[in-house]
């Protein structure tokens, strides 16, 4: 069985200062492994899930959440896209961002939509196995109503009709099992030379502290939720969970106590996942040829 790749974003946008590209996800879509493909190309300063900081000043109370802010890093959303536009200065920028946390910000903002230096993409995994991944992870005060495809979906919206540049749609299926045709179609549209070499990289062992990131995580949850890509070396094809004889998720890899939460919520997801996958001119994918 061949593959074609399938290139149907065509408005490219090529412009003499630095990219800052914005990787917008739920949880759980690979998006840490392709951070670090960003970051193994040696031309991008990285920066993980910024907003979070902003976003929880909006949830909590500052006295509540205090401890796990770094004071050296902004924590408002005008401070952080001053310190992007800032890193932009001198080389191009990685923001990953979850969507949940970036949506309300990122609604309202026309400085980066509206950059001709700005490239938005949106990694997006089947909510079925990201659910189940992310179930099974997250601590029992994290509620998985805030999972972010609706807020992907509103994001994606707001950028095409809006933004500079096009949006970007990936499979994170896709990117797991074909990097190495997803991710040279991906510079091509941002306007970026592919790195080949940036496919490899190098276990980071078990004393990493997430700086080079601009990571807030202490040690013990940095490894808690990133652990995978820390010891990763490379994209390698993502879990697949059990279906039953019609195709339907079970679930079945489930607690107990969690089914009905995760079957509700995967009700409410999978059709902003299907909307997204239906935008067929901003998705960069493959096509099987027999």
């Amino acid at each position: 069985m061949n593959y074609i790749l399938l290139l149907l974003c065509v408005e490219l946008s090529i412009s003499a200062g630095n990219k800052i590209v914005y990787l917008i996800s739920p949880p759980r879509n690979l998006s840490t492994a392709c951070m670090r493909m960003f970051q193994e190309r040696g031309d991008f300063a990285i920066i993980n899930e910024p907003a979070w900081y902003a976003y929880n000043l909006l949830m909590y109370p500052y006295e509540q959440i205090k401890d796990q802010i770094k004071p050296e890093f902004p924590i408002s959303y005008p401070d952080i896209i001053q310190m992007v536009l800032e890193k932009a200065q001198t080389s191009h920028v990685l923001v990953k961002e979850i969507s949940f946390a970036v949506e309300p910000f990122l609604l309202c903002d026309q400085l980066l939509i509206k950059n001709s230096d700005v490239h938005f993409v949106f990694l997006i995994r089947n909510p079925h196995s990201a659910l189940i991944s992310f179930a099974k992870k997250r601590f029992r005060e994290v509620p998985l109503q805030k999972f972010g495809y609706r807020a992907c979906y509103l994001l994606f919206e707001k950028i095409k009709a809006e933004g500079a540049n096009p949006p970007l749609i990936i499979c994170a299926e896709e990117l797991g099992r074909y990097p190495e045709l997803i991710v040279p179609a991906l510079c091509l549209c941002i306007g970026i030379p592919h790195v080949p070499e940036s496919l490899c990289w190098a276990d980071l062992g078990n004393d990493f502290t997430g700086c080079q990131w601009h990571e807030r995580k202490d040690r013990n949850y940095l490894y808690h939720w990133h652990d995978a890509a820390i010891h990763s070396t490379g994209f390698t094809p993502l879990t697949n969970y059990a279906v039953d004889a019609q195709g339907n998720p079970t679930f079945q890899e489930v607690a107990a106590q969690d089914l009905n939460e995760v079957v509700a919520m995967y009700n409410v997801m999978f059709p902003y996942y299907q909307a997204l996958l239906q935008e067929v001119d901003y998705r960069i994918t493959i096509i099987k040829n027999s």
